[in-house]
């Protein structure tokens, strides 16, 4: 089931969750430059307070890393739903409201999953990469870990499958045709 932060990501089309995120990302960050900004010239007049201000810039550079990954874990959920979407959603833009309607909410109770095997697909192609690169090629190895990414790859096209079934009233056949039309060309 979609939490309810997946719901504000879908809600006006989620750009406008994402945008005020990103608006107050970058306030909250320039507020702690500021502060990194002001303590560098401090110290530069008063070298005593250095380590004072040395503990506050640790800290606030943790703070901008901890800003900046939560709008990254936000984006990239609206992202995956988004990349989701956009296999089924341009054909149904001619289909009714209720297709679209019921499509997201799908892909939405979904969107979890799908990131997760999506960061895990990215990983085994990464390992496969990797071991092609090697400077002696183990094709056992490099085979495993194909094989390895394609199970991930065919668990995300079942739980795509499972969302297209969930579409309200059901797809037309012209539209199921002009989705395998989009996907193949």
């Amino acid at each position: 089931m979609a939490s309810h932060e997946d719901n504000d990501l879908l809600s006006s089309g989620g750009y406008g969750s994402l945008s005020e995120r990103l608006s107050k990302m970058r306030h909250d960050i320039r507020g702690s430059l500021t502060i990194l900004v002001a303590g560098c010239d401090m110290i530069r007049m008063k070298p005593e307070l250095s380590e004072k201000y040395l503990n506050q810039f640790s800290e606030k550079s943790q703070q901008i890393i901890h800003l900046m990954d939560e709008f990254s874990r936000h984006f990239e959920r609206y992202a995956s739903l988004e990349d989701q979407l956009s296999v089924v959603l341009p054909k149904l833009k001619y289909g009714s409201p209720g297709q679209e309607g019921s499509a997201r909410a799908a892909f939405a109770e979904q969107a979890a999953t799908l990131g997760l095997l999506e960061q895990q697909l990215a990983e085994a192609r990464s390992r496969a990469l990797g071991s092609a690169l090697q400077t002696s090629l183990d094709e056992e190895e490099l085979r495993r870990l194909a094989r390895e990414a394609a199970e991930i790859e065919a668990e995300i096209t079942v739980y795509r499958a499972r969302a297209i079934q969930k579409i309200r009233p059901p797809l037309t056949d012209s539209q199921k045709a002009a989705i395998v039309h989009a996907a193949t060309h």
